[in-house]
């Protein structure tokens, strides 16, 4: 495996109320989250750009990160197979974690 580089611009895909400190661009699905799924806690906001949107339509150009990041939030979308396909669309490279479902 490839070691990310300190330039790589990085996209975090449900980044919630903890976000990866090597997140450049934060995206959650709700700036409050009203649905319970983030266990009560606050959305995450500092420095770092945060957009909300839907993983299944980023808001992004094609190739627009090079790395994406995504964790125990895949399991949550609407349309797995669309948000696989954005998030390949955006980002050159990145990281799925998927809880399992046991």
């Amino acid at each position: 495996m490839q070691e990310l580089s300190q330039q790589a611009i990085v996209l975090e895909v449900g980044s919630g109320s903890s976000p990866w400190c090597r997140s450049d661009v934060l995206l959650d699905r709700f700036y409050i989250d009203e649905t319970g799924q983030r266990g009560g806690g606050e959305i995450f906001v500092d420095r770092r750009p945060m957009v909300v949107a839907a993983g299944e339509r980023l808001p992004f150009k094609d190739k627009a990160f090079d790395f994406v990041y995504c964790c125990h939030v895949i399991e949550h979308a609407s349309d797995i197979a669309s948000m696989l396909d954005e998030m390949s669309r955006v980002a050159r490279a990145g990281f799925i974690e998927c809880p399992n479902p046991l």
